[in-house]
């Protein structure tokens, strides 16, 4: 079979969010397995990890799924067209206009990932997207089901992150010169995360859907019942000032942090005791993975492909219904319970470590990627003799 020398993997921000964080794993993994990997993005703010690690990042204006201007869409191309890749790879299905125009322009087939499930307005083509990676079982019903992708087109490749050595080690040096960032190399966060006996964290993008409102309540709730954990949120996006006022109006000023990422979430999360997932729709949750992988408890909703590894009672705590009462009732036992957190602290770092390792997660990747450019070979040899 097959398989890419050069690859462009094409997004549009790349802040803190499930997407951007997988890319992150994935463009580093390709380029150790001697893949050439270029990614096409506006910026954001991970682009300083990205380019700690090495990975060619160009910033680009790209503008939704339109093409800003006839100066923006000719540097896209010209982009594109010099690293002369095998494959576009785009990573949310946000952009089906740009992706069927840059295939159709350089005659380039393009796979899609799915994390999260598609805007309604989805209209993947026909002619060039030769594949698509769902990161759940679940997301990849609804794309067979909701948008009339064929099955054979559509697998199942859930996202893998890092392992470190030890998750409670401080963050490393510069990285050495002509080798690749150590995993956890980054700026200093310790100001981002009180001191506290006990902190109690959540990470990812600030939507209404996130939950994280419902967050914001439990702690109040926990607050009361004389919890003596410190709250922090970390993340970016449009329910920032939301989540401040809610703090400010429960009086958790002093309990609730709202902190914007700083340095490298890695860092800020193997800072936390207990991490929680309030999301209230799930592709996959990658930031649990990134959690357990560090043994950090977890308590989340069970939604989407949550599910698909998250064991209540045996690696973590899945909280039935969506309310702050029993997001509140799932922390307080692990607040509890030290010998729970330590147990499922280890647990999930094994879950991790069996089901969703980076090595994993690229082997499959690989694999995909080889089945897309075979699909590819087969339909143009069609096409030649029609």
């Amino acid at each position: 079979m097959r398989t890419p020398q050069r690859i462009s993997l094409i997004t549009s921000r790349i802040d803190l969010r499930g997407s951007a964080v997988a890319l992150f794993h994935l463009a580093g993994a390709l380029q150790e397995r001697g893949l050439d990997v270029q990614i096409i993005c506006r910026g954001g703010s991970l682009l300083p990890l990205f380019r700690q690690r090495r990975l060619e990042v160009r910033t680009l204006e790209i503008y939704g799924d339109s093409i800003l201007n006839v100066f923006s869409w000719g540097e896209i191309v010209r982009t594109i067209r010099e690293h002369e890749p095998d494959l576009l790879h785009f990573q949310h299905p946000s952009l089906p206009r740009l992706a069927r125009a840059l295939s159709a322009r350089l005659e380039i087939p393009h796979a899609v990932s799915v994390h999260s499930s598609p805007p309604r307005s989805w209209r993947p083509s026909r002619r060039w997207m030769m594949g698509v990676s769902a990161v759940s079982e679940s997301l990849r019903a609804e794309i067979v089901n909701n948008f009339a992708v064929p099955s054979e087109l559509v697998t199942v490749l859930p996202d893998g992150v890092g392992i470190p050595t030890d998750p409670l080690a401080a963050p490393a040096g510069p990285p050495p010169a002509g080798g690749a960032a150590p995993l956890d190399a980054g700026p200093a966060s310790s100001e981002l995360v009180p001191s506290a006996p006990l902190v109690i964290g959540a990470m990812n993008r600030l939507e209404r859907d996130r939950g994280l409102h419902l967050f914001v309540r439990a702690a109040r709730k926990l607050a009361d019942a004389g919890c003596e954990a410190q709250f922090v949120v970390v993340g970016e996006g449009p329910e920032d000032n939301a989540l401040r006022r809610a703090v400010r109006e429960l009086g958790l000023s002093d309990r609730v942090t709202i902190a914007q990422p700083s340095g490298d979430y890695r860092q800020i999360l193997g800072m936390f005791d207990i991490f929680v997932s309030t999301s209230q729709r799930e592709g996959l949750g990658i930031f649990c993975l990134e959690a357990m992988a560090r043994r950090k408890p977890v308590v989340a909703f069970g939604v989407g492909g949550v599910f698909q590894y998250l064991r209540d009672g045996a690696n973590g705590i899945l909280v039935p219904d969506l309310d702050s009462d029993a997001l509140a009732e799932g922390i307080e036992r692990l607040i509890e319970r030290p010998d729970l957190r330590q147990r499922f602290g280890e647990k999930g770092l094994q879950t991790v470590r069996e089901r969703f390792s980076i090595q994993r997660c690229v082997d499959a990747t690989l694999e995909f990627y080889g089945a897309v450019l075979q699909r590819t070979d087969e339909l143009r040899l069609v096409r030649s003799r029609s």
